[in-house]
């Protein structure tokens, strides 16, 4: 008698299996190229997509990097020898031939000092409040370490990815500030803005094109009002003036809005600017990512972008905040 083998039909994966896979496929590769997603999103067209899609790219962006799952892409690209300062250029500073380069200040410290804190005690802390842009992700926690190690100073952080003063439909920072002051009542503000603000504004409905003169009379305005409103409580404010770029184009653009903070900062005596310029160029006043630091060795100071502090960037610029601070309470 002949047996006849049965052959048992092949198993197929449900499709939920499949949709997983797919899901958790799409997840994997956004977190490895989220710096890539931050920039494209950034460079759409002005208007409810864009702000969406940095609402949720900058975030990510922000998880790639704690879990480090950015740097395969950034060795990538280090060892392509493009970096990502070239893509990034374009969401914040468009070439434009109309306007002139501006004259790089070389100092590294504060304004001739205008502020004049009272002296803190351990039993009396000043308090103070750190805002701004993602420049601020680990510039705000050194400089929390910074005053925690001083025992005279109680700080905390809020900061917000992909926000500025120029887009106000996104993040909103002197209605938010004005709600949050009286509740904080902070001695001192710590902010920095600007990573973001190079964009074209909607001013009543009129397209202001970025780094015009029209455009440069907007963005003052905005800065005044933030100023105003961020010591509208009695604080004494310490904006931060911008770094150096990788980018030579967004670094000329950079210095346009630092001269914008100088002159509004300058009308107010409750308003000093912190430089940090020459904080991060090499002997020949050049962009370098490697700087010596106190001990005398190399430290990658900016990340692959060429923008954003790494921890030992974050720490050198806390450093020179935190002097200044301790020379205007000495001096109070």
């Amino acid at each position: 008698m002949t047996h006849q083998r049965r052959l048992q039909p092949r198993r197929r994966s449900p499709a939920g299996h499949v949709l997983l896979v797919a899901v958790i496929a799409l997840g994997l590769g956004a977190l490895l190229n989220a710096g890539a997603l931050e920039r494209t999103a950034a460079n759409l067209p002005y208007g409810t997509a864009r702000s969406v899609a940095v609402a949720i790219t900058g975030p990510l962006r922000s998880v790639s990097s704690f879990l480090l799952l950015d740097r395969p892409r950034q060795a990538l690209d280090a060892w392509l020898g493009r970096g990502e300062a070239g893509p990034q250029t374009p969401v914040v500073a468009g070439p434009d031939p109309t306007t002139p380069a501006p004259t790089t200040t070389t100092s590294t410290t504060a304004q001739e000092p205008n502020i004049r804190l009272r002296p803190p005690t351990p039993e009396s802390p000043l308090n103070v409040w750190i805002i701004g842009d993602s420049l601020m992700e680990l510039l705000g926690p050194s400089i929390v370490n910074e005053s925690e190690a001083s025992g005279v100073v109680d700080a905390v952080v809020d900061f917000r990815f992909v926000s500025g003063l120029t887009r106000r439909d996104f993040f909103d920072w002197p209605a938010y500030a004005a709600e949050q002051l009286p509740l904080i009542q902070p001695d001192v503000v710590i902010a920095m803005y600007g990573g973001n603000d190079g964009q074209d504004a909607n001013v009543d409905g009129v397209i202001v094109e970025r780094w015009t003169p029209e455009w440069l009379d907007f963005y003052g305005n905005r800065v005044a009002e933030a100023m105003d409103t961020f010591t509208s409580e009695g604080s004494q404010l310490y904006w931060i003036a911008l770094p150096i770029m990788a980018s030579e184009v967004f670094s000329e653009h950079v210095e346009l809005m630092n001269e914008v903070y100088r002159q509004e900062a300058a009308e107010r005596p409750n308003v000093s600017i912190i430089e940090s310029w020459d904080l991060f160029t090499d002997e020949s006043g050049n962009y370098s990512a490697y700087l010596t630091n106190a001990a005398g060795n190399l430290e990658l100071m900016r990340y692959g972008d060429g923008v954003h502090f790494t921890w030992a960037g974050a720490r050198r610029l806390a450093a020179a905040i935190f002097e200044q601070m301790q020379a205007d309470w000495s001096a109070g």
